[in-house]
C-alpha cells in the first residue's frame, strides 16, 4: 500500500537485486539497482541511498565479472570495462559521502561503516579509513553528548 514513491522502495529494490546477484541473475540485479539509484534519486536527502546502490552495484559487477571468467568467456577488453564499471560506481558512491548538504549524524556514521570495508576489498584504502575515521568521530561525539542513546 506504499505510494511508487515511497523511499522505502529503494531499499527494496537493492534487497531484491541482492538476492538476485546471490542467485546470479546478474541482469535482474542490475535493473533492479539501477531502479533503485533511479528513485532514490528523486527523493530529497537520499544521498546515503544512493551511495549504498553504488556501492552495491560496484559489487554486481565484481560478481558478474568472476563469473563470466569462470566460464572463460572474458576477454582482456571485456576484464577492462568491468573495472571501468566498478571503479565509476565507487567514484560515484564517494560523491555521495563527500556532498556537503549531507548531514553528518548517525545514519551517515552507519552508512561509512557499511560501505569503508568494501571500498577497501577494491582497493580504496584511503577512503575506507577516512570513512571509518568520520563514522568513529560521529560516534565517539554522539557518546560524549549522549545523543545515540536512543539508538
Amino acid at each position: 500500500h506504499l505510494r511508487e514513491d515511497d523511499y522505502r522502495f529503494a531499499g527494496l529494490y537493492n534487497n531484491m537485486a541482492l538476492v538476485c546477484t546471490q542467485l546470479k541473475e546478474f541482469d535482474r540485479a542490475e535493473r533492479l539497482f539501477m531502479k533503485a539509484g533511479e528513485l532514490a534519486g528523486l527523493l530529497e536527502h537520499s544521498e546515503m541511498e544512493l551511495a549504498v546502490t553504488w556501492v552495491n552495484l560496484a559489487c554486481l559487477y565484481r560478481d558478474w565479472e568472476a563469473a563470466e571468467r569462470e566460464t572463460g568467456s572474458c576477454s582482456q577488453e571485456e576484464m577492462e570495462l568491468w573495472e571501468k564499471k566498478k571503479s565509476q560506481c565507487l567514484e560515484r558512491a564517494w560523491e555521495q559521502f563527500e556532498d556537503r548538504r549531507v548531514k553528518r549524524d548517525g545514519y551517515y556514521a552507519f552508512n561509512c561503516r557499511k560501505c569503508a570495508g568494501t571500498f577497501g576489498e577494491f582497493g580504496y584504502f584511503r577512503i575506507q579509513r577516512e570513512l571509518e575515521k568520520r563514522a568513529e568521530q560521529i560516534y565517539r561525539e554522539n557518546r560524549r553528548t549522549g545523543r545515540g542513546k536512543n539508538w
